[in-house]
């Protein structure tokens, strides 16, 4: 990949070899009362990295949910990982990057969540969690020399909290609407500064209706708070709203046609600085499934 002008390879000291992602995950689960279940997941981790060594990680989890009625459900998650990196998601992330980029994946020795469902009614639900984890090797984005450039810099102690609500509403038969949002803050061992390029909130909402004719149509928008640019906060890009609408046609069981409007207000607003997002514009397709 070539994503820009300026390139920087890789030192010529370090062993350059294409990244091994290997796991064994085996998962069980029982009943420990009439109400409470228990969910056991065991995962074995083999990786490598582009410049390392290989490396074996052993991660259990568990996860209870215990059921309060047949309307709530209470869980609480013990969730340790590894995510893997590669060169294609942060080229999805930020194109703006240098294209030799070391790959290490992203451990996450302690996971913990708690949240709870309710279906308040047979047309309105809700959902709420609650997530605590720390992390190491956890990439950022960092501009080179300011030429609107980045490279990826691996941050050795992370920690970060995050909550996330979502509710859903059934209009009728054929209308639905879904609201969700979700705040984090995520932040390096000893700084109380917020990680750059990561924003504070975001919320979004979408509005779907199903004609009889077998047409579908869903109207979506999304708030996502203003990000950092840099570690001392003295720069930020600012929030901005976007506003947007799908839709599809079913014209055989294995066939639709599609169409997608985005930024429907044409408004300019950057996720990385000094690059402006594409304004309108509306894409067509067509799927076909066997």
């Amino acid at each position: 990949y070539k994503t820009s002008g300026i390139t920087k390879p890789l030192p010529a000291t370090l062993e350059v070899h294409s990244p091994q992602w290997f796991v064994l995950r085996f998962s069980g689960k029982t009943f420990l009362a009439p109400s409470l279940e228990a969910v056991l997941t065991v995962q074995q981790f083999v990786y490598r990295g582009n410049v390392s060594v290989t490396s074996v990680r052993f991660y259990p989890n568990v996860e209870i949910q215990y059921y309060a009625s047949e309307a709530a459900t209470v869980f609480a998650k013990f969730t340790p990982t590894l995510e893997r990196t590669t060169l294609s998601s942060f080229i999805t992330m930020n194109k703006y990057i240098r294209n030799a980029l070391e790959l290490r994946p992203t451990e996450i020795p302690l996971s913990l969540s708690l949240g709870s469902e309710i279906s308040f009614s047979t047309t309105l639900r809700g959902k709420a969690v609650v997530t605590y984890r720390t992390m190491h090797n956890f990439p950022v984005y960092v501009e080179l020399n300011s030429a609107k450039v980045w490279d990826v810099m691996y941050l050795a102690d992370i920690s970060a909290i995050s909550f996330d609500v979502q509710g859903s509403y059934q209009f009728s038969k054929g209308n639905s609407g879904t609201l969700t949002a979700g705040f984090n803050s995520t932040e390096e061992k000893g700084s109380s500064n917020s990680l750059p390029n990561i924003p504070s909130s975001v919320v979004s909402g979408a509005f779907r209706h199903s004609f009889d004719n077998g047409i579908v149509t869903e109207t979506f928008a999304e708030y996502v708070a203003k990000r950092w640019t840099d570690f001392a906060h003295s720069n930020a890009n600012a929030g901005y709203v976007t506003i947007g609408g799908r839709g599809e046609y079913k014209f055989l069981d294995n066939v639709r046609a599609l169409v997608q409007v985005n930024n429907l207000l044409n408004q300019q607003y950057y996720v990385w600085d000094g690059y402006v997002e594409r304004p309108l514009f509306i894409s067509l397709g067509v799927t076909y499934t066997w």
